[in-house]
């Protein structure tokens, strides 16, 4: 026995009302994304930086590189900014590096502490920047030899922790 017409009509009316329900703004802040996939076809990608995260001066940020596509070993670095929200390209003046790493084995996860202390000063010094909070952090990804080709590269970028001191070990590191 199939459903009649009046389930069908009853089912596209919800439907329609979860949708517009999920595209009304709300007051609540933005939530930060999980994590980022980044590839050879898809290099960048940002997470939110709430600006008073940044006014405590935290001293470092951990990235941490959860899952690695890379079967040809192509090598590549991974680069962190500090970039304006709102824009889809930024120039290089408008970039601050955080700090860059590369992984090694380059098909291997890993977690990389970067010192934030050289990077925060010069967002502080900066006109660049919007006074109004709205910042990024842009995670990108670049060929170590820019001469060859992209082969398939797809890794997995969890949302950063900002951390209070440099030393401090990753949940990743820390025993039962």
């Amino acid at each position: 026995m199939f459903p009649g017409p009046r389930f069908f009509v009853l089912a596209q009316i919800l439907g329609i009302l979860a949708a517009l329900q999920n595209s009304v703004p709300s007051n609540e802040a933005p939530k930060r994304p999980a994590s980022l996939t980044l590839s050879n076809y898809h290099p960048s990608g940002c997470f939110p930086v709430a600006r008073e995260k940044l006014a405590s001066m935290p001293a470092a940020l951990f990235i941490s590189i959860v899952k690695v596509i890379n079967q040809e070993r192509t090598p590549f670095e991974v680069l962190v900014f500090l970039v304006p929200s709102g824009k889809k390209m930024h120039s290089p003046e408008q970039k601050i590096l955080v700090g860059n790493f590369s992984l090694y084995p380059p098909d291997h996860p890993a977690g990389f502490l970067l010192s934030t202390s050289k990077a925060l000063r010069e967002l502080k010094s900066s006109s660049q920047f919007p006074n109004d909070g709205s910042l990024q952090l842009l995670v990108e990804i670049r060929r170590t030899d820019e001469t060859k080709e992209w082969t398939p590269v797809e890794l997995t970028v969890t949302a950063p922790e900002w951390r209070s001191e440099a030393h401090q070990e990753s949940p990743q590191s820390r025993k039962p």
